[in-house]
């Protein structure tokens, strides 16, 4: 993995992963690759044991610190040490002098990382210029709902940009009272907004309905007071209290969303649902009722197509490599189809079958390779004009992640990204070693995705407000 950045004097930068000179190989490996709101990230690697080292931190000749690496890196994995399990964080005491000099060094042998001295003087780029794409329609998450005799919610918010301005939260198309409107440190941390200034923490009560049910779907939006349009539509919360449907256990909800609890389950199901079908009205003119055969690719145990109407469950096939969440779904639901597929496709599933197929949490998990074959196959599997809704990670799950600057950097050069292993599916009976989390740019979508479909848009935060939602259309 070699560099092909020049310094001017014709020679090669040298890579972090490989010495230059062989003669002089060493078993110890490693580079700092950023330091970032006092958090020093990077990776080190003994290849005589197959293990990170441990390296010390020093400021200004003072050890502050020694750390072991235990994150997974992709990059390092890719170039054959280990298991990738060498990337560290650590984070620096409070600096008292500026500039500082911050060295990462090997702690048995003193040796410093490649790039492993840095002067840290607090001029770095503000997160916030890097995302401001992503909050050009603001950005909000609720942390608890109530509706049970009393609408109460509370949450974060970003307004567009960032910037210190007036907003609301709405139920059904009222507004309720916002009772408080703090300073989020959470949001400022997140997205790089200086603090106290354009991100919010926030309570929002109101009052139900006497009608309402357990089982009734609350909307709730984020809203400009002056007008009390929504900022983002595609960001509105669908809650329900109860299910309706058939309830999974826990070891089921957690293969498919990493939460053991009932609650986020639900709202991230009904609000995914509710959301893909508006999508369907907007791009396509369609909608769910619509569609007379709809594709639930990676359906789980039924997280999003639970909240189809039951009428429409004959018209629905869902698949997943999960055998046993198939079997359930299969009880649970009778009038739908359930197959497990292979990891790789193709499926057994005729061509041409379907005019509506969505996959949530599926391509986030995908290396390139098995990306591309899946496309591939969905292309086969759906009819002329069809509407193909895929979820990806981008920038705005990016802020959620911590990842260093360095690596944003080369997601955004080469648009694809290897972030970590996924965990979620060892417990399942099924082969989870090419289970990633992966991250995707929109450039890289259009470039790429549309020699499979024509890309209709990439919408920010399009699912849970973290996920961007791909609107693709089958060409004729």
């Amino acid at each position: 993995m070699r560099s092909a950045v020049r310094d001017g004097s014709s020679q090669t930068q040298a890579s972090p992963f490989r010495p230059e000179n062989r003669s002089q190989v060493m078993t110890m490996i490693g580079c700092l690759d950023t330091i970032h709101d006092g958090v020093v990230r990077g990776w080190a690697f003994d290849d005589r044991t197959g293990t990170s080292p441990s390296v010390s931190i020093f400021v200004d000749g003072r050890i502050v610190g020694d750390v072991v690496g235990t994150d997974f890196r992709g990059d390092v994995l890719a170039a054959g040490h280990g298991d990738g399990r060498c990337g560290f964080a650590f984070r620096l005491p409070q600096l008292k002098t500026s500039p500082t000099l911050v060295r990462a060094a090997f702690a048995a042998t003193g040796t410093t990382l490649l790039r492993g001295e840095r002067v840290v003087a607090g001029d770095e780029i503000p997160l916030g210029d890097l995302f401001s794409g992503v909050l050009a329609r603001g950005m909000w998450m609720p942390r608890a709902i109530g509706v049970d005799g009393a609408i109460r919610v509370e949450g974060w918010a970003v307004p567009p940009f960032g910037m210190p301005t007036e907003f609301a939260i709405a139920h059904g198309g009222k507004r309720l009272e916002l009772v408080s409107r703090t300073p989020s440190s959470e949001a400022s941390r997140r997205f790089g907004i200086p603090a106290g200034a354009g991100a919010y923490d926030f309570m929002a009560i109101g009052e139900s309905d006497p009608s309402d049910t357990p089982t009734t779907v609350h909307e709730f939006t984020f809203v400009d007071p002056r007008t009390d349009r929504p900022f983002n539509p595609y960001h509105t919360i669908y809650f329900q209290r109860e299910h309706d449907g058939p309830v999974p256990d826990i070891a089921r909800r957690k293969r498919v969303g990493g939460d053991v609890d009932m609650g986020p389950f639900l709202l991230q199901g009904s609000t995914a649902y509710n959301r893909l079908d508006r999508v369907l009205h907007d791009y396509f003119g369609t909608s769910f009722a619509a569609s007379s055969a709809i594709l639930d690719w990676g359906c789980g145990c039924g997280r999003v197509f639970s909240h189809l109407p039951t009428s429409l469950l004959e018209r629905l096939t869902g698949i997943d490599i999960d055998a046993d969440n198939v079997a359930w779904c299969r009880t649970a639901y009778p009038a739908a189809r359930f197959e497990t597929v292979a990891l790789h496709p193709p499926t057994m599933l005729a061509p041409e079958s379907f005019d509506v197929v969505f996959g949530i949490s599926v391509l986030t998990h995908l290396l390139e390779p098995g990306a591309e074959a899946w496309l591939r196959e969905l292309h086969r599997l759906t009819k002329p004009g069809a509407a193909v809704l895929a979820t990806i990670l981008g920038e705005i799950a990016w802020t959620q992640t911590g990842l260093p600057l360095a690596s944003f950097a080369r997601f955004r050069s080469s648009g694809f990204h290897v972030a970590s292993k996924n965990f979620d599916l060892d417990d399942a009976p099924i082969d989870s070693s090419e289970y990633y989390n992966t991250f995707v740019s929109r450039r890289y979508v259009y470039e790429r995705w549309s020699a499979y479909f024509d890309v209709l848009d990439v919408i920010a935060g399009g699912i849970g407000n973290h996920q961007d939602l791909v609107v693709l259309r089958r060409r004729p």
